[in-house]
């Protein structure tokens, strides 16, 4: 049945409409303002162009007896055009010789008169919920790329795995958000979606890092084999998720904690099912029987959380929840740890749930394999973009522009990977971990914790930098005698550290500082600087003049492979 309604606009109606503060550009499902002033100037050309722009997509609500448009989709293109009017930037040479460097008062008053005119169509929505309206916004945007992973894999897959994870991510974000699991800006970046994927990843499969996941939007692409039982699982969890804490009652608790709530899930699932990755002995009974005594003790343990974090210091600190802290303290830099808390395992509800710490996370084989996993899937999806783009898939031939976008994304989050890899055995071998070949690492530093050793080497820093190969030396050699098994790696592959470094943040920045950077890679890749400066992401398609049998992309991933396995 059709929820909408197809009409047109002027420029000058929805002036009049932010004027008169009838129009939400800023709803809760809505992305920040991110345009660069290059895109709005391209927008703006296009209007005065008299050419065709993407629709707008708009909800009406009553305010004060008066309707209020939010806009649904088109925030970007509608900011553009009133900060326009408004004078906030000017029109590019770029886009338009006649009249580059005017504002829109700068304008002839017959091009005024034509801009004000200009009618934009728009889709009009009517008696649609919040979640209908975030299953649009989601919709629409299925096949744009940013740098956001649980974007990408909006973009990239479109099937079981993604339909249920996404149909489970409307069914509770009105519970994720009621209990502060998540906020609105995170489920404008679809973090709804992100954390019930990785639920029912645990539910399929087992208990396991979320960089795992893009494995099973993979695998279920077209196949449901298990989807439906474990939806079902997922429904009777949150259930008893729900009977134990209403969401208002879990605001208040540690386990409104995006990757607490994680445990809080697990634990319950695996009470009711049995899960991989948890220990069988320590399955609870999860029933209408049990539910105040599992509340109970979980209240016990969030305010434990409490006491023992103002004071984790001190001798009289319980071990286990000293380490279950700094696991979750972890998360905040290293995704890697996301489901160390359900790894670690709450063993016994009846008894406080004792926790400990597998000996294998304190391995640096640990972030090693990590990492090497996330480097095969990065690589794995590369080709499966590669395939799509020469236009052998039958559900469609990608484009270049997607292809480029899809290669920065790999670069980056390979990158990020790396970072977290480095994070993890710089901290372990403060600890005086030895390598693999045996030799002896002796640290200047005597950490309690991962958590007591970060803040140790961060001291007055706001935060530790663990790209630029500088920094990495230097603080080697402050902390492990002779620079233990970091500074020589760093030392003999400096340049392509750096090299690394200027392309991410170029991708990630596009600023004139990151300019400056990248424009040395070129320079360094082809000798001479290129008349037109190729993309970052076409940069890396681009074949490597010393191995001419990959292209870039691939040559930096398998350096990163190459020297985490040489740092350990």
């Amino acid at each position: 049945m059709k929820n909408f309604d197809t009409r047109v606009y002027s420029v000058a109606d929805f002036v009049e409409w932010n004027n008169n503060g009838l129009l939400n550009l800023s709803p809760d499902f809505q992305r920040r303002a991110v345009w660069s002033e290059k895109a709005k100037s391209f927008l703006i050309d296009t209007i005065i162009r008299g050419k065709p722009v993407p629709k707008i997509l708009i909800s009406q609500e009553l305010k004060g007896g008066r309707n209020l448009r939010v806009v649904v989709d088109g925030q970007q293109r509608l900011r553009a055009v009133l900060g326009f009017i408004n004078g906030d930037f000017k029109l590019s040479r770029a886009h338009n010789d006649e009249y580059a460097g005017m504002t829109y008062d700068m304008l002839p008053n017959a091009v005024k008169n034509e801009f004000s005119k200009y009618e934009l169509g728009v889709d009009l929505l009517f008696d649609l919920s919040y979640e209908d309206i975030l299953d649009i916004f989601s919709r629409l945007n299925a096949y744009t790329v940013t740098l956001n992973a649980q974007e990408m894999f909006n973009a990239r897959y479109l099937g079981y795995f993604k339909q249920a994870a996404y149909r489970l991510g409307y069914k509770y974000v009105r519970y994720y958000l009621a209990s502060g699991i998540l906020t609105n800006n995170a489920v404008a970046r679809m973090a709804e979606a992100e954390l019930s994927a990785d639920l029912l990843v645990a539910l399929l499969d087992a208990v396991q890092t979320n960089q795992n996941v893009g494995h099973f939007y993979e695998k279920y692409e077209d196949g449901a084999d298990g989807i439906p039982k474990a939806s079902a699982r997922f429904d009777n969890v949150m259930s008893y998720v729900g009977a134990i804490y209403p969401p208002a009652e879990l605001r208040t608790t540690n386990w409104s904690r995006v990757q607490l709530f994680y445990t809080l899930f697990t634990v319950i699932a695996h009470g009711l099912y049995g899960l991989k990755g948890l220990n069988k002995a320590n399955r609870v009974k999860v029933n209408k029987k049990t539910v105040s005594k599992i509340r109970g003790v979980l209240d016990e343990i969030s305010d434990r959380y409490d006491q023992i974090s103002a004071d984790i210091e001190s001798p009289d600190a319980p071990a286990d929840y000293k380490t279950f802290i700094d696991h979750t303290r972890r998360r905040t830099t290293n995704t890697d740890d996301t489901h160390s808390p359900s790894g670690i395992c709450l063993q016994e509800i009846g008894e406080g749930f004792k926790l400990t710490m597998p000996s294998s996370r304190r391995k640096l084989s640990a972030p090693l394999g990590d990492f090497h996993l996330e480097i095969d899937r990065l690589i794995r999806f590369d080709a499966e973009n590669q395939r799509q783009f020469s236009g052998g898939s039958r559900k469609g031939k990608m484009s270049k522009r997607q292809l480029h976008l899809l290669t920065e994304t790999i670069f980056f989050y390979g990158f990020r990977a790396y970072e977290s890899f480095l994070r993890d055995v710089f901290l372990l071998y403060c600890f005086e971990k030895r390598p693999s070949s045996g030799a002896k690492v002796e640290s200047f530093l005597r950490p309690t914790d991962f958590s007591h050793a970060e803040e140790l080497i961060k001291s007055s820093m706001p935060f530790l930098d663990w790209t630029a190969p500088e920094t990495i030396i230097s603080r080697s050699a402050l902390y492990l005698r002779d620079g233990g098994p970091v500074r020589l790696p760093y030392t003999t592959n400096k340049q392509m550290f750096t090299d690394l470094k200027s392309v991410r943040n170029h991708i990630a920045h596009n600023s004139k500082e990151s300019l400056v950077g990248y424009r040395k890679v070129l320079v360094r890749h082809f000798a001479v600087m290129p008349l037109s400066l190729p993309r970052p992401g076409e940069f890396l398609l681009l074949t490597d003049p010393v191995d001419p049998t990959r292209y870039k992309l691939l040559v930096y991933l398998n350096f990163l492979r190459n020297v985490s396995t040489a740092l350990t």
